[in-house]
């Protein structure tokens, strides 16, 4: 009974993880984060990282709604979340369940949103198309990299591809700014 009563409650929360790597919390992910838990908009928001992580105690002054990484809650939520919003995409960073190949590690229903962490330069589709990771949500940075991605061979449909930029770019600050050029090859 306790297991169905929880169930039933879980299902009429709505339930956003958001994570970058699993022992990193500094990338797109976090800065949205970061926004996404000061929005009054009814959605419990938490972020994923590992405990051990020297992120973890930082990420814990923004929220008390952190978790860490592969743990029972985060199993827990992942069950019952509605999104996972990651700057990465590789299944092992983002589902809880992937090293332990229980049945239903891939039957969730969780949207995955894929906010990236780069630019995509190159056709990198045999790594990033929707048969491996089927994206609810693919963004992407600007109108070029988007339109890469919906006419190459992603197998993305086109409402799925967003022009949204990058969330750690809306931090940035021009306060107290220099005359300066910055040469920075790479």
């Amino acid at each position: 009974i306790v297991y169905l009563l929880s169930f039933v409650f879980m299902r009429k929360k709505r339930i956003w993880l958001f994570a970058d790597r699993p022992n990193i919390a500094d990338d797109n992910a976090m800065y949205l984060f970061r926004y996404a838990v000061n929005q009054d908009d009814g959605i419990d928001k938490y972020f994923i990282v590992e405990k051990s992580s020297t992120d973890y105690g930082k990420m814990r002054k923004i929220s008390k709604n952190i978790i860490s990484f592969v743990s029972f809650r985060h199993k827990f939520m992942y069950m019952f979340g509605e999104k996972v919003i990651s700057s990465h995409v590789d299944h092992e960073w983002i589902n809880p369940f992937y090293e332990d190949k229980v049945c239903f590690s891939n039957h969730s229903t969780i949207q995955r949103c894929f906010i990236q962490h780069g630019i995509t330069l190159h056709d990198v589709s045999f790594w990033l198309r929707k048969f491996f990771y089927n994206n609810y949500l693919f963004s992407t940075a600007c109108d070029y990299e988007r339109d890469s991605i919906v006419n190459g061979n992603y197998n993305y449909d086109e409402e799925r591809v967003n022009t949204l930029g990058f969330p750690r770019f809306d931090s940035l600050s021009s306060e107290n700014t220099k005359r300066e050029i910055l040469f920075a090859p790479t």
